[in-house]
């Protein structure tokens, strides 16, 4: 069963994706080398808003980079050429674990289906909202009352009409699926 009872994340991950369960990803196990990755900061930021994924190939430790739409156009010339990645250990690192395979192929899929349903840009764009919202709103509250809160309704509670949290979100998408 899901660590607690706000977790339907968990819930959700581990009904579509069992072989997460059975690899062990738990709250508990969620900083385990096997859920993590070294990756340049650009990449990271765009890993964790899906617009980059590694996907499983036949080969072990080899993967195919997936990049989607929103991925910086600038960014795409420092991927490798060939379009896929082989994930080695380091010399003085022989004893630690790879990323977890299954793991990644959860992170490729949910980015597949994010983008393909277009929900990543509406996720993207509302967090963006929101949190120009939340750094300039002592600035647009007009002391008169005058001031429209729609954009303050729509943008903090968006989430409410999807079912999540958006703290829940960011977890899910940033360290639930691969801890960076």
């Amino acid at each position: 069963e899901p660590p607690n009872a706000n977790s339907n994340a968990w819930e959700v991950l581990w009904r579509c994706f069992p072989r997460v369960r059975r690899e062990g990803l738990r709250v508990e196990t969620i900083n385990n080398l096997s859920n993590g990755i070294t990756l340049r900061n650009s990449v990271h930021t765009e890993f964790g808003k899906f617009s980059i994924a590694l996907k499983p190939t036949d080969r072990d430790d080899t993967y195919e980079v997936k990049v989607f739409r929103r991925y910086p156009k600038l960014d795409r010339q420092l991927l490798p050429e060939s379009g896929y990645i082989e994930l080695k250990k380091a010399h003085d690192a022989q004893d630690l674990d790879l990323p977890n395979r299954a793991l990644l192929d959860c992170h490729y899929r949910l980015a597949e289906i994010l983008n393909v349903s277009g929900i990543a840009e509406v996720i993207e764009h509302n967090f963006r909202e929101w949190e120009d919202l939340k750094g300039s709103s002592c600035h647009l509250l007009r002391e008169d009352g005058g001031t429209d809160i729609r954009k303050f309704l729509r943008a903090g509670l968006w989430e409410r009409v999807i079912g999540l949290k958006s703290s829940s979100l960011f977890y899910f998408s940033n360290y639930l699926i691969i801890k960076i």
